[in-house]
């Protein structure tokens, strides 16, 4: 099995109000992994998606001024020494110039992690929170959800092999994102559920910047720390039930006897103007 990226030390938590994108979003149990198309195996496959401005006039400018920040972090990292960049921001979709908060930047999870390198206790404080209708949880202690890698959500069925070969060496990590809060809490959002309410959602947004350096070329990754929900992602329902068709009706009823209306008074007489 392929090692990962060598560790990074931790930056500092930045937090942001963002939009979570809905194209190129691959924010899903698995991260859209696919066995002869996705780059690396299923045991380093990362749920990702492009955090975008709210367009929310209250804070309007926050992003604008966060994404500059974000952006002066990296190019000082980098210090322009002309090296290949990749991750976080999209560098070469922009053909009119540099990059622009416009293009948002991506921010992603770590899916699995080696069982050796598995922390029990981080990983419950990262996924606190009260299961309802938890389908796929182990749980003892009722505040806290951990899952199992035998029951992980697939988008593609091709992928259950490597997703086996998995369950002796890994375990899954969910995503810490936290739906709308009710009642004085916030429910953990459950793995089957990550595209339904996070698709489009406006969150507060916990995350740290993780920066490497291999083969001459320089990476950066937005590792989500927490998210919680804001604003629910935008559901147009379709009626149940065809909208009838419109019916022309005439202004006065005729009976067909010199032109008059059945209450004695002259019909209307139609011309085109």
């Amino acid at each position: 099995m392929p090692a990962g990226p060598p560790a990074s030390p931790l930056a500092a938590v930045l937090s942001a109000i963002v939009r979570l994108k809905k194209e190129d979003y691959y924010l899903i149990a698995c991260g859209d992994w696919k066995p002869n198309w996705s780059k690396g195996p299923l045991a380093n496959a990362r749920a990702s998606a492009v955090a975008e401005d709210p367009n929310i006039p209250i804070i309007d400018g926050d992003y604008e001024a966060g994404w500059a920040n974000l952006n002066r972090l990296v190019e000082k990292k980098v210090d322009g020494d002309g090296l290949q960049i990749s991750g976080l921001i999209n560098w070469t979709s922009n053909t009119n110039g540099p990059p622009n908060y416009r293009q948002g930047f991506r921010v992603s999870h770590r899916i699995f992690e080696m069982k050796k390198k598995y922390d029990p206790a981080t990983n419950r404080r990262a996924t606190r929170g009260i299961a309802r209708g938890e389908s796929l949880a182990g749980i003892d202690d009722p505040e806290y959800i951990e899952f199992s890698i035998k029951d992980w959500p697939l988008r593609h069925p091709e992928a259950k092999p490597e997703l086996q070969k998995l369950e002796q060496t890994h375990v899954p990590i969910p995503v810490p994102a936290y739906d709308l809060e009710r009642e004085g809490c916030r429910d953990l959002i459950l793995p089957p559920d990550y595209e339904v309410k996070l698709k489009g959602a406006v969150v507060q947004l916990e995350f740290h910047v993780n920066h490497w350096k291999i083969n001459d070329k320089h990476s950066f990754t937005a590792d989500v720390t927490k998210m919680r929900v804001l604003v629910p992602p935008v559901v147009l329902h379709t009626p149940d039930t065809p909208t009838p068709k419109r019916k022309r009706v005439r202004r006065f009823e005729r009976d067909g006897r010199n032109g008059e209306s059945r209450d004695g008074s002259p019909a209307p007489i139609r011309r085109r103007l």
